[in-house]
């Protein structure tokens, strides 16, 4: 195992716990898409919500108290209530984009988990064997790597899409991102991408060497060609 291949290695799963646990915390929280609303038959009662990809949190507070937070798992009804609460015209494309969103994630989700197992399975491999065996896991985790940050890519631009159309509705009074969501970008796809590129070098029969080498030589027959 060569000094370039040994630190890949140990990069990879540095970087691969920081990432699963990013993308694993930020998932579980409720707290992607922050609304309150002002009740549309009781200006006096202000409505508050958290949606998450896993499930909502709900409140309602008017001039005197508040009640407690009210947690739901994913379902159907969630667009239906923010479509209540919100007061958005064109309900349908909302719910599309947010039933969108939170299907990805759920899918990065389990591709986290599936990566890291590749991980975990290369290291003990290459623990057993002094580093003989373990590059074909390697090369697995890197190819859903990438699949994981394309999709979170997918994932966040729909949320970001779904604020918009929350933000114009006429019942919402402030709507914001939560940290869970900012986690979700850092860890999804910059994170992802940099346990991609890890797991790449980490191989010994590295991909990105062979294509640059490849882009490398057809360059120099090109310049040596004119």
């Amino acid at each position: 195992m060569g000094f370039k291949s040994g630190t890949g290695k140990c990069l990879v799963i540095i970087f691969s716990v920081l990432f699963s646990c990013g993308v694993i915390a930020s998932v579980h929280a409720p707290d992607w898409m922050k609304l309150t609303s002002i009740n549309e038959e009781d200006d006096s009662t202000t409505l508050y919500s958290n949606y998450g990809p896993f499930y909502s949190m709900n409140r309602t507070c008017d001039e005197a108290n508040c009640t407690e937070w009210e947690s739901r798992a994913i379902s159907t009804g969630d667009c239906e209530r923010i479509v209540t609460y919100t007061g958005q015209v064109d309900g349908d494309k909302l719910c599309s984009h947010v039933e969108i969103w939170r299907t990805i994630s759920i899918v990065c989700f389990l591709i986290v988990i599936l990566s890291g197992l590749f991980v975990l399975a290369a290291t003990c491999c290459e623990c057993f064997t002094l580093g003989c065996c373990g590059e074909s896991f390697h090369l697995v985790a890197m190819f859903l790597f990438w699949i994981e940050v394309s999709l979170s890519i997918v994932a966040w631009s729909f949320v970001i899409s779904s604020m918009r159309f929350i933000q114009d509705a006429p019942q919402v009074d402030e709507a914001s991102y939560g940290w869970s969501f900012w986690l979700f970008i850092f860890s999804g796809s910059v994170l992802g991408a940099i346990c991609a590129t890890l797991a790449d070098w980490a191989a010994e029969d590295s991909i990105c060497v062979k294509c640059y080498s490849c882009f490398k030589k057809i360059f120099c027959c090109c310049c040596g060609g004119d």
